[in-house]
């Protein structure tokens, strides 16, 4: 966050060449998940990608909490740009960055911060609500699915915690995890998509 406000040029510079790729497509992952919920088998997905790429297979029940590379937010009015806007505002206006749909004194105030959760930041679901509406869903779930993580980033790596006893945990991630070896849990170290695959070719038997 520091630096966003201190260097709000060189940040978007950085994030659209880094961050922000437009053309990506789902992989059989994100197709699959997306397939999974329209059978009733995925009740909803928690991701800590910013891609919007799980939307775009389909998916409809996601839960970006590290938030989104596809808007920008101003921090006073609340004005929403997409990605594709902010693009074209910066290759027109010197200030792209600074809100012209609202005024303050500090031109800070103003600054349009795509909506992807920094440090410093908090976001969306960095909410006792958010985070009540989060645990809420594991802890009713019948089965958990971690895809391509190695649960070290706090707080999501916490969330296994909260399953219900003797409900699955599957892992699908290459590398180990601090719960590979707890009690009902299953651990594939292998491609999300290419085992996502292989289960639903089974679950289609």
């Amino acid at each position: 966050m520091d630096y966003f406000y201190q260097h709000p040029d060189q940040f978007f510079q950085f994030a659209f060449e880094h961050l922000y790729h437009p053309d990506a497509e789902p992989n059989d992952g994100h197709r699959i998940l997306a397939k999974w919920e329209k059978e009733g088998r995925v009740t909803s997905i928690i991701t800590q990608n910013i891609d919007g790429l799980h939307q775009k297979a389909g998916s409809e029940h996601v839960i970006e909490f590290h938030g989104t590379m596809k808007t920008a937010t101003c921090q006073n009015c609340e004005t929403k740009n997409s990605a594709d806007e902010m693009v074209l505002r910066k290759s027109k206006m010197p200030d792209f960055y600074v809100c012209d749909k609202c005024n303050t004194r500090n031109k800070q105030e103003r600054y349009i911060k795509p909506d992807v959760v920094l440090f410093g930041d908090t976001g969306e679901w960095f909410t006792e609500e958010g985070f009540q509406t989060i645990l809420g869903q594991i802890e009713q779930a019948d089965c958990l699915l971690v895809l391509g993580s190695s649960l070290k980033v706090t707080p999501f790596s916490h969330f296994p915690e909260y399953r219900a006893a003797g409900v699955p945990l599957l892992i699908i991630n290459i590398g180990e995890t601090r719960y590979d070896f707890l009690d009902d849990t299953y651990v594939v170290q292998e491609s999300i998509g290419e085992t996502l695959v292989q289960i639903d070719n089974y679950l289609k038997r």
